[in-house]
């Protein structure tokens, strides 16, 4: 056997491993990305209201999907920094936590920058800052539903009481209901039907 015959044979060998290999890694590359895009569009899609499941499940998938990514870690870190509750003004006066909140904004437009280059999208911080829309209706249904789990926990809690009143959707007619009538309104005898 010539060495031509036997690089041939080795080739026919090596060929569809070699093949296989190859798609393996390219579908392993298109997983990869599809996981980072997922991610990156539920940050976006989210950062408006950013106390939704899906908001805070996409942030705590950016250490395992951009691992390698350090630009991106970097901004991750920086801005779960800022997420640390202990460093949150409190009480919360709309006045002077403003700059503060503003900090936190920027933090996450920065991360969010940092995914949007690291996918080979060309996404500037300003537009991400200031380009999102969050209905009022849905933050005030989360400012309501967070005042009501507060006030529910106060009543199982024993810290505040439950107010029970008798309600009359006619005040002139008492507190007791009219007794009961037939069709023709004549009163029943014991509330029967006749």
């Amino acid at each position: 056997m010539t060495f031509v015959e036997s690089i041939n044979i080795l080739a026919l060998i090596v060929s569809p491993i070699a093949a296989v290999l190859i798609s393996i890694w390219i579908a392993d590359q298109g997983e990869i990305r599809k996981r980072k895009l997922e991610t990156f569009r539920t940050l976006m899609r989210t950062r408006g209201i950013r106390l939704s499941s899906d908001h805070v499940g996409a942030l705590n998938l950016v250490e395992i999907e951009f691992a390698k990514e350090t630009n991106v870690i970097s901004a991750w870190k920086t801005y779960l920094e800022h997420l640390d509750g202990s460093k949150t003004p409190l009480p919360v006066d709309p006045n002077t936590s403003k700059p503060f909140f503003d900090e936190r904004n920027r933090r996450l437009a920065k991360l969010l920058h940092e995914i949007g280059i690291s996918l080979g999208f060309k996404v500037e911080q300003i537009d991400i800052f200031m380009g999102n829309y969050t209905p009022q209706g849905w933050l005030n249904d989360e400012d309501q539903q967070r005042f009501l789990r507060g006030l529910m926990i106060d009543v199982l809690g024993g810290r505040r009481a439950l107010t029970v009143m008798p309600h009359n959707p006619n005040p002139h007619a008492g507190i007791f209901p009219p007794p009961p009538t037939d069709p023709n309104g004549n009163l029943r005898a014991n509330g029967s039907g006749g």
